[in-house]
């Protein structure tokens, strides 16, 4: 299991709400959206003044089967903190990104560091196989310039290798993705 949602892995921004100071919203600015997924923690994405409007989309550099998340949000003391957010995940590139099914609703407690979010148990396990664009969705916040310093979406490619559960306290690895995918799914520690 490794981090998906890496430039140097080769993901992508393929949709953002907005970036801050840029005309037009460049993701590369200083304040876009890829500095989200640059695996810099000095880095941060900043919306333009979004709130819970703020989203952006991921798309992965390979069809995969996805474990979990993590989200570092930004924070400017008394605004532009997220509380909550949703993970919404498609396997279909061509699809509207408002298309996404819903995989899990995460909160953050604070902005001091990256807070796992484990997919949600009760969405079917078909939604979290082969997925291509995954966009975190802002619920609630503090309004204002919301965005995050990392994020991070874990799991494996459909392909390249096998998915140990070693990590996740279960023994062995699965025979194929699709029974990894679920089993991790269903017995993910909190």
């Amino acid at each position: 299991v490794r981090n998906l949602a890496l430039l140097s892995e080769g993901a992508t921004i393929l949709a953002v709400s907005s970036n801050y100071g840029t005309t037009p919203a460049a993701v590369s600015s200083s304040w876009g959206a890829e500095k989200a997924i640059d695996g810099l923690g000095n880095t941060a994405w900043s919306s333009a003044g979004d709130g819970n409007d703020a989203f952006v989309s991921i798309q992965l550099p390979f069809p995969s089967n996805l474990v979990y998340t993590e989200f570092h949000t930004r924070t400017m003391g008394t605004s532009a903190q997220i509380d909550e957010y949703r993970v919404e995940v498609s396997n279909d590139l061509n699809a509207e990104i408002d298309n996404a099914v819903a995989a899990s609703s995460c909160t953050l407690p604070d902005a001091s560091r990256s807070y796992r979010c484990k997919l949600d148990h009760d969405v079917d396990v078909a939604n979290a196989k082969n997925v291509q664009v995954v966009t975190f969705r802002v619920v609630r916040s503090s309004g204002g310039n919301t965005g995050a310093h990392e994020i991070g979406i874990y799991g494996c490619s459909v392909d390249e290798e096998p998915l140990s559960t070693t990590d996740f306290g279960l023994s062995g690895t699965c025979a194929s993705h699709n029974e990894c995918t679920a089993t991790i799914r269903s017995h993910f520690p909190d």
